[in-house]
């Protein structure tokens, strides 16, 4: 389980104009209350802190900089050329966000990332 019951606040510093002016905008507040209970806090906070970044990085990409490969490694099945596990899509499906479209933008793409047809092409 989680042993600390700590609130994870998903937010960046937005720059404003061309001198040292911030604002901060705050995209989620993820409580201990949220993934207590849940089979895999560690899956669903991850996911979600992933999906705050996600919308932050929409709303204003010219602010976006990493300065590591966040994304360095694809997923087991992607490197060994297989679909995405089903169990993995049900978990998926779980998360309160995700929409059968999203899911399944997703699926394709990982797919394709994988050397796999995508959905519905045969």
């Amino acid at each position: 389980g989680m042993s600390a019951a700590a609130t994870i606040v998903a937010a960046h510093a937005r720059r404003i104009g061309h001198g040292f002016r911030y604002q901060i905008d705050v995209h989620d507040v993820i409580e201990p209350e949220d993934w207590k209970g849940r089979d895999d806090p560690l899956f669903y906070i991850t996911a979600r802190y992933n999906h705050a970044m996600e919308r932050m990085i929409v709303a204003a990409p010219e602010q976006y900089l990493w300065l590591h490969r966040r994304w360095k490694s694809r997923p087991r099945h992607e490197r060994e050329g297989r679909a995405v596990p089903p169990q993995l899509v049900e978990r998926l499906r779980t998360l309160p966000w995700m929409t059968e479209a999203s899911l399944q933008r997703i699926v394709d793409r990982s797919n394709r990332d994988a050397g796999r047809a995508p959905h519905g092409s045969g």
